[in-house]
């Protein structure tokens, strides 16, 4: 029996982690010790024998189990444990731009139910600004244990006279060091090459970047995803200090470690997203905060997405101990980034391309934070924290076959590694790419690369959409609309279909329009869908 509650989290880049850390820590300052645990070191088998447990986990793909919460989904779908006597609670992490919204939440809550454990407090599926949802699911849970202190004191063994000061969280095992290179344990790649691939006068900046990975053990495979851990700018942080009132020379703990608060605002923490737990410290002595918190979620929502952490507290004029900033602030994520190369053709470097991003808001300059650091920070001497994200839902054929790709703007990245496989191994199988952006003249990348495959015969159709260079906007979803007849007979020689980009309005409609050339030949639109993911040939890479 455990003497703790342990909070599950199934993760791809960290999210559920960090929410799992937080659930954990407020449990823990309750009284009672909990754990944060992820997947990968969690015995499903074990399962049957906690008597509370909480599951907080994201979507992958299209409704899929994060890579380390895959077994866990298994065991629960498939052997069928008994869990009449485990009480427990699910987060869902996920994106409502995509069709299967926080499914993973939804299928860990049904499942558990199904096998017979009982709901102690109900779901909650959070969107990309997860705070005020897991703020209230974090309340649920804690309002929970409060109310049935006694009862869950008593199942995991806990004596009652456990109090927030004496409570401890559980032993953890020594961690050995980390062998293999991960998004937990890095790689330090350097930079070989930066080149811009828009041109002159467009809107949106792209650049095309290659890291050395020759002194890493990373190999990687055509559709894999590079992850990378960003620097956040200097002038940023220095501001943050003056209004915290700090030097940045101050020690903090982080992380198991003692390391200078500037260090920590540099390279470790996240200056862009503000948790609820520091706008309710803020709101201790700042009215209007404590007017938003106690005002409607929606407003809190909005207010969470609008302003980083710099524009909360230039709201405020307030000094905050070092330790205590630290203790409040998130982990930085990593980013992933689809591979523009095929690791036949360049075993030993990894390439990809990122919109750089800058905006004003707040009567300041915004950037994004890795788009600029790649593009005015990094120089081939300084040290890129890279790993692999496998991405195993997105592969080419294993038998040649009919291949069509639907890559607008930065998703344009993977169909040049699997036109860069096709050239290097000779496989066969047709090849057709829908490619858009705002202006030919300005924004065709890898024109060069394209019309290269064009010519030798490794890329046999092409079909491109420019919105901006004409009054009627012309995206890629329009273009697939007019060549539906040739697609669906692609689509009868076995063609698979393969999407990169926005998630939030091509992949949409690209979905749909796909969906309404098979209704225009006979099928049902949704289940002729269902069907082609079923046996993969619909891979989907969006973000």
């Amino acid at each position: 029996m455990t003497e703790y509650i342990p909070v599950l989290y199934g993760t791809e880049t960290g999210t559920a982690e960090e929410c799992s850390f937080s659930l954990a820590k407020a449990i823990t300052s309750y009284g009672i010790p909990a754990k944060a645990i992820d997947l990968y070191d969690f015995t499903c088998e074990d399962l049957s024998t906690l008597p509370l447990v909480f599951i907080i986990s994201s979507t992958h793909g299209n409704g899929d189990p994060p890579e380390n919460a895959i077994d866990l989904m298994d065991h629960l779908d498939m052997d069928e444990p008994d869990l009449k006597n485990v009480l427990y609670g699910v987060c869902g992490l996920g994106d409502s731009t995509y069709p299967y919204f926080a499914q993973c939440g939804k299928d860990f809550d049904s499942h558990m139910e199904k096998n017979g454990a009982t709901r102690i407090v109900p779901r909650i599926d959070c969107d990309v600004n997860f705070e005020v949802p897991f703020a209230q699911f974090k309340t649920s849970v804690l309002k929970y244990l409060k109310e049935n202190d006694e009862n869950v004191r008593a199942i995991l063994n806990i004596a009652p006279s456990a109090s927030t000061e004496t409570a401890a969280p559980p032993p953890t095992k020594e961690k050995e060091p980390e062998k293999t290179f991960s998004r937990d344990n890095p790689a330090a790649g350097t930079m070989l090459v930066k080149k811009i691939l828009s041109k002159p006068g467009s809107n949106k900046e792209t650049m095309h970047y290659e890291i050395d990975l020759s002194n890493t053990e990373i190999s990687y495979v055509s559709g894999d995803c590079i992850g990378v851990y960003p620097q956040n700018n200097i002038e940023e942080v220095q501001a943050i200090l003056n209004q915290i009132q700090c030097t940045g020379q101050e020690n903090v703990s982080w992380q198991g470690e003692t390391v200078p608060l500037k260090e920590v605002l540099r390279k470790k923490a996240c200056l862009q997203h503000v948790s609820v737990d520091f706008l309710q410290f803020l709101s201790q002595s700042n009215h209007a905060i404590q007017t938003l918190l106690n005002g409607e979620s929606k407003s809190l929502e909005q207010y969470l997405a609008s302003h980083h952490m710099l524009d909360v507290l230039k709201q405020v004029s307030i000094s905050i101990p070092a330790e205590n900033f630290a203790s409040m602030l998130q982990r930085i994520k990593p980013r992933l980034y689809s591979i523009a190369s095929s690791p036949n053709k360049y075993p030993k470097s990894v390439h990809f391309c990122i919109e750089t991003i800058r905006y004003q808001r707040h009567d300041r300059s915004v950037e994004g934070v890795a788009s600029t650091w790649f593009a005015d920070r990094i120089d081939d001497r300084s040290p890129i924290p890279v790993y692999l994200h496998s991405n195993p839902r997105f592969r080419l054929p294993k038998e040649p076959a009919p291949v069509i790709m639907i890559g607008p703007g930065t998703g344009i990245a993977p169909f040049i590694a699997f036109l860069q496989e096709k050239e290097m191994l000779m496989f066969g199988g047709e090849t057709w790419l829908f490619f858009g952006h705002q202006h030919e003249q300005k924004d065709y990348l890898y024109k060069e690369e394209i019309e290269k495959a064009m010519g030798n015969g490794t890329l046999n159709r092409l079909d491109l959409a420019w919105s901006r260079d004409q009054e009627e906007k012309v995206y890629v979803q329009h273009k697939i609309w007019e060549r539906r007849k040739e697609i669906w007979d692609w689509y009868q020689r076995g063609a698979y279909f393969y999407v990169c980009g926005d998630a939030s309005r091509m992949a949409v409609d690209v979905h749909k329009t796909l969906q309404k050339i098979a209704e225009a030949n006979g099928e049902n639109g949704a289940m002729w869908i269902n069907g082609l993911e079923s046996s993969n040939r619909y891979q989907r890479d969006v973000y």
